[in-house]
C-alpha cells in the first residue's frame, strides 16, 4: 500500500469519526492508494484530494445524528451516529421512532451511482423475504437525501472473524461450518453471496455465525450485472470472458476465509499483512486435513472444488480429528470442544498448534 505526505484541501473533521476510522484504514475507492495520513504534526484530513490518482475523496459520514429516514415497510429510523466504515461509505446506527427498535443502515446506492449489486438495488423485496439465522435480518429499505437508498439491517452483536485473524485451526474449522447453513439457504433460494470474506461474517455468545453485508447478494443465473466481490476473495472464473460466479465461487471465497484466519493475515487496501496471490492455499503441517481441504476449495478450476454438503463433512472430519488426539488422551471430546464464539489465538488448541504457517 502507498503512502504519502501530500494531501489535499483542509477539511472537516470528527473526532468519533476519526476514532472509528484510524489513518492506517483510509484508502483512495478509486485507486487503493492511501490517503488522510498525519503530516507535520498535523492529523490526518478526512476530506481532500488523492495524491496518487487526483481523485477527491471523501471519508466523513454521509448522514447526520437526527436524521429521519422514511421506510418502505412504516418505519421512521432516526440516525444515532457512524457505528463503522463499510467497503463504500459508512454503516449508522439508527432506531425506529415507532418501535423503538435499534437497526444498522447500509447504504446501496450513493450520489455517485450504485454500490451494491441488482438485487439490492432493484429487488429489495428479495432480501426483505430473507429468514435464516445465519443471514443478518433485512428489516426495511430506506431512501434518503440526494437519491441515495439503504438497507436497514438488524444490529448483530458478537466477534467479528474480520479481527480475529490468526486463530486456532480447530476453531477456523467450527467458523467455517457455522456458515454453511446460511449459504445453502442462500443458493437452495438461487442466490450467491458473492461477497464472503472474514470482515462479513460474526460469531455471537450463542453461539452461531451470521453472514453480513447482503448487499452483494446475486441471483445464481445473472451473468450480466458488476460482480459486488473482495480482491483476494474472489474466484478466478470471475474476469471478463470468464465462467462467472457460481456456488464454487462462494466455496473458493470460503476456502480463502479459512486461509486467511488459519494464517492470520490480511488481503486488500488497510490489510494486516499480504496473503500472497488471490488463490493460493497456506501450508498447515500440523493440520494436513484442513490445509487439503483449503487447497480443494480454492482450485482454481470450479468443477474440481466441492460442494457444500461436502464441504461440511470434511469440516467434521477436520474436527473430530483434533478433538481427541491420540498423543493426549486427556483433551476434550468432541462434543465438549469449546464454543466457537471463544476464538482464542493460535495455538491454544489442543493438538492443532498453527505456529509457523506460511502461504505457499
Amino acid at each position: 500500500m502507498r503512502t504519502s505526505r501530500d494531501e489535499g484541501p483542509q477539511g472537516a473533521t470528527m473526532d468519533p469519526v476519526e476514532a472509528l476510522l484510524p489513518e492506517h484504514r483510509r484508502i483512495c475507492l478509486a485507486c487503493g492508494g492511501a490517503v488522510g495520513r498525519a503530516r507535520g504534526g498535523r492529523p490526518g484530513r478526512l476530506r481532500g484530494v488523492c495524491p496518487w490518482c487526483g481523485a477527491a475523496f471523501d471519508l466523513t459520514p454521509h448522514l447526520a445524528v437526527d436524521d429521519v429516514l422514511t421506510g418502505r415497510r412504516g418505519g421512521r429510523w432516526r440516525v444515532a451516529g457512524p457505528l463503522a466504515r463499510g467497503g463504500h461509505s459508512w454503516l449508522h446506527a439508527a432506531t425506529d421512532e415507532r418501535t423503538g427498535r435499534s437497526g444498522v443502515l447500509s447504504r446501496t446506492r450513493g450520489p455517485a451511482g450504485p454500490e451494491a449489486g441488482d438485487v439490492a438495488l432493484d429487488e429489495p423485496e428479495v432480501l426483505l423475504a430473507l429468514d435464516h439465522p445465519g443471514l443478518v435480518r433485512v428489516r426495511d429499505v430506506v431512501d434518503g437525501p440526494g437519491a441515495q437508498r439503504h438497507l436497514v439491517l438488524d444490529r448483530v452483536h458478537g466477534t467479528g472473524c474480520g479481527e480475529a485473524a490468526g486463530l486456532c485451526l480447530l476453531d477456523v474449522a467450527r467458523v467455517a461450518l457455522g456458515v454453511l447453513p446460511a449459504l445453502a439457504h442462500l443458493h437452495g433460494l438461487g442466490l450467491l453471496h458473492a461477497d464472503l470474506t472474514p470482515d462479513h461474517l460474526v460469531v455471537t455468545p450463542d453461539p452461531a455465525v451470521v453472514l453480513l453485508d447482503l448487499g452483494s447478494v446475486r441471483r445464481v443465473v445473472d451473468r450480466t450485472s458488476p460482480v459486488w466481490t473482495t480482491e483476494g476473495y474472489t474466484a478466478p472464473e470471475i474476469v471478463p470472458g470468464g465462467a462467472g460466479p457460481s456456488p464454487a465461487s462462494d466455496v473458493f471465497a470460503l476456502g480463502r476465509v479459512l486461509s486467511v484466519l488459519a494464517v492470520g493475515s490480511r488481503t486488500g487496501p488497510g490489510g494486516r499483512g499480504a496473503v500472497t496471490g488471490p488463490w493460493r492455499a497456506p501450508r498447515l503441517p500440523d493440520h494436513k486435513g484442513l490445509a487439503r481441504l483449503v487447497a480443494t476449495t480454492t482450485d482454481p478450476d470450479p468443477a474440481r472444488r466441492p460442494d457444500l454438503g461436502a464441504l461440511a463433512a470434511a469440516l467434521r472430519e477436520v474436527l473430530a480429528d483434533g478433538a481427541a488426539p491420540p498423543e493426549d488422551p486427556g483433551h476434550r471430546r468432541r462434543d465438549d470442544a469449546p464454543a466457537p464464539h471463544r476464538l482464542r489465538r493460535r495455538p491454544a488448541c489442543g493438538g492443532a498448534d498453527a505456529r509457523g504457517a506460511t502461504i505457499t
